[in-house]
């Protein structure tokens, strides 16, 4: 009987390693597609992480973080609000746009007509930890990302309907008297 065993392995192996290496061909070309997308994502986190550095240091520093615990407990009666405020030399206009809240929020604050809310607390928090430097950094980069002012529109003035009826009196009567001649020799003048 003729030695077929071997011829028969042979061809096996070499078919076997044909479709070895076209399933690796497919994978090596897979496998470096993958490799340059990660290359490139590698380089997209690299930039962002600086982008993100920088907004860092440009950031507000009214970000400072608190926690539940330190919220709950901060106290925050009228003199303490009056005191932080004066602390740092701030009007309370200045302080509501330093915080993002209404001044006025911040004057009922100080009469002890209300209280500050969570978030408004959270902020007023964030601002005993600042020190005078960083609110006037804040204040400054506020001011230069606000907008240009619009001119303020003057008011029309509404008159009330009672007064203009008066007015219209006080014309009528002036009215004829202003008409009559005052002159004493009104008619024949021989000059």
């Amino acid at each position: 009987m003729p030695n077929f065993v071997k011829p028969l392995r042979d061809e096996i192996t070499r078919l076997a390693r044909r479709e070895v290496a076209q399933c690796i061909g497919q994978f090596k070309k897979t496998v470096a597609a993958v490799k340059a997308e990660n290359k490139s994502l590698k380089k997209e986190i690299a930039e962002l992480k600086k982008t993100a550095q920088g907004l860092k240091k440009n950031a507000p520093h009214s970000e400072i973080a608190t926690s539940e615990e330190e919220l709950r407990t901060a106290r925050f009666t009228p003199a303490i609000i009056i005191r932080l405020r004066k602390k740092f030399g701030l009007s309370r206009l200045k302080m509501g746009q330093l915080l993002g809240i209404n001044n006025k929020s911040i004057a009922r604050w100080e009469e002890g007509v209300g209280e500050p809310k969570s978030n408004s607390r959270a902020k007023l928090l964030a601002l005993r930890k600042m020190s005078k430097r960083d609110i006037k950094k804040h204040l400054q980069d506020l001011k230069a990302s606000a907008p240009a002012a619009k001119p303020a529109k003057t008011a029309k003035k509404t008159v009330k309907p009672a007064v203009k009826k008066a007015a219209k009196k006080i014309q009528k009567k002036k009215a004829p008297a202003a008409a009559a001649p005052t002159t004493p020799n009104s008619g024949n003048a021989t000059n």
